[in-house]
């Protein structure tokens, strides 16, 4: 039987700790260091294992407990340590690498948060069938990308009352599968603890051996398989874990539209975030009739019975520097655009105006 060609794609890779954790420690067949990359976390703070090494070690361990390591063909694309603004470069690379290289998976434990710097990756990944990336959320529930893409299966940890994995038709951080972690020999070794990095690598494994056993490398094939099938319509949005100063919050502008005006009004906010974006400035639109997100555009539906918990909740998720709300006159917001405002003419005197009234954003 031919191998599957499997990839962490991740921060740089120890093979000496590999070694140790694993006597007889399997043949990575190549890896690879993207140019250019950090070497070293910023700070000079040198972790005792890298995240790359763990996930790879907890890789190793599942196809072991699987009994697949020797059908895999492993690989590492070491992205470095991410270093802020050039991280979307980083993990384009990657992806990329991954595709040329033809590999049937790809366990991702990193990503970025900003929809804006993940671009470059929603275009490439449109434009390939392999591989299938399976990518971890954030443990701070903020909204990751890639996971949070609809090409990528993006995974998480669920609730301890959740044994069976399961997917999500309506996740509010575009997370399609969530489960528990397996039992890790090598996490209790090196005293970590079960978090969405961990899963990534352990349902990779998963998939893995569904592959082998003749389901398609194609994300709704690997989902259903994973959950056998189990699902539930949607979630309610979780709690975000970070700072949460009101006044660290982006503004909030609201384009206010009544009855048959919604439509024109939401194109002139798309218009409008466009605009931002084109000056790299990240934007957002929150939609009280949207009735799903889409995470690829950076538009999120808003509940109009809840739109000050959802307004809450995508301003800590979503890392925007300003999110434009298309909603009811009275909806809660910063600043309200009258009709004249919204005009093409009036885009850069606005674009002006916000970064004067916030200049911290």
């Amino acid at each position: 039987m031919e191998k599957i060609k499997l990839c962490v794609l991740d921060e740089p890779l120890d093979k000496r700790a590999l070694q140790s954790l694993f006597p007889v420690c399997p043949d990575i067949i190549a890896v690879k260091t993207r140019d250019n990359a950090l070497l070293e976390p910023e700070g000079g703070f040198v972790p005792p294992l890298s995240h790359g090494t763990l996930c790879m070690s907890v890789l190793i361990e599942a196809l072991q407990k699987l009994e697949i390591l020797q059908s895999v063909e492993l690989h590492h694309f070491s992205i470095g340590y991410l270093a802020n603004r050039h991280s979307e470069h980083a993990l384009l690379e990657g992806v990329e690498y991954c595709a040329d290289q033809n590999f049937d998976l790809v366990s991702c434990s990193v990503g970025l948060f900003q929809r804006l710097w993940a671009v470059p990756i929603i275009s490439f990944l449109h434009e390939r069938e392999k591989p299938l990336v399976v990518a971890a959320a954030a443990n701070s529930e903020r909204i990751t990308y890639p996971a949070a893409l609809p090409s990528v299966l993006g995974v998480k940890l669920a609730e301890e009352t959740f044994n069976a994995p399961y997917s999500v038709a309506d996740s509010p951080d575009g997370i399609d599968l969530l489960a528990r972690c397996s039992e890790s020999d090598v996490l209790d070794q090196m005293g970590y603890g079960f978090s969405n990095s961990i899963l990534a690598p352990q349902l990779c494994a998963r998939a893995a051996k569904f592959v082998l056993e003749g389901v398609p490398a194609e994300k709704g094939q690997i989902l259903s398989a994973l959950t056998n099938g189990a699902r539930i319509q949607s979630l309610e949005k979780p709690i975000v874990f970070g700072p949460q100063n009101p006044d660290d919050e982006p503004p909030v502008v609201l384009i206010p539209y009544s009855g048959e005006a919604y439509a024109e009004r939401f194109r002139q906010a798309v218009r409008l975030q466009q605009k931002f974006e084109e000056n790299d400035y990240s934007c957002a639109v929150l939609s009280d009739r949207l009735q799903a997100a889409d995470f690829e555009t950076g538009h999120f539906p808003v509940d109009p019975q809840n739109l000050e918990r959802d307004i809450s909740y995508y301003t800590r998720a979503a890392d925007n520097s300003l999110f434009l709300l298309v909603a009811e006159e009275t909806a809660p917001c910063d600043l309200r655009l009258n009709e004249r405002e919204i005009g093409a003419d009036r885009i850069l005197a606005l674009f002006d105006k916000i970064l004067t009234t916030f200049p911290d954003q």
